[in-house]
């Protein structure tokens, strides 16, 4: 099976308490990268899949999981109190050659340095103690897209 459609899938992470804020850098980390890319986010359930899940800005800078030069950043001279961080997410082939089919899960977590922070938190959850830092780990992938078969 090759993957030819390459579907973004986008998807947002609003913050809250923002007020003040007027440059965010967003970072991905994760546990399960593919050990045939290092940009991709694995199956949590079998890194040997053949695909992975690419994370992506909306001006299309991947977000390469646990790369300390891997960021987005995003600075403006507002300082509204609620932001939208917002992405998408492509499935991909990851060189392995051979896909496995079946149920896809990956688990990714976003950093959010952000400069002038007091109290920063995500909308429904609670607040966030660290000075200049918050952290937050997103739903998993696996909703995102279809069963491959």
């Amino acid at each position: 099976m090759v993957i030819k459609i390459r579907k973004k899938i986008p998807f947002t992470i609003k913050l809250t308490g923002c007020g003040g804020v007027n440059h965010l850098i967003t970072k991905l980390t994760s546990q399960y990268v593919s050990p045939y890319s290092n940009s991709m986010l694995a199956d949590i359930n079998n890194a040997q899949r053949g695909f992975g899940v690419q994370i992506y800005s909306t001006n299309d800078i991947a977000l390469i999981p646990n790369d300390a030069n891997s960021y987005y950043s995003v600075q403006d001279s507002s300082t509204p109190d609620t932001r939208e961080a917002n992405f998408y997410a492509v499935l991909s082939d990851d060189g392995k050659g051979v896909i496995t089919t079946g149920a896809f899960k990956a688990i990714g977590t976003f950093i959010f340095d952000c400069a002038s922070i007091q109290n920063h938190r995500l909308a429904g959850s609670s607040a966030f103690g660290a000075k200049n830092y918050c952290q937050t780990r997103i739903a998993t992938f696996n909703s995102l897209f279809p069963r491959f078969q």
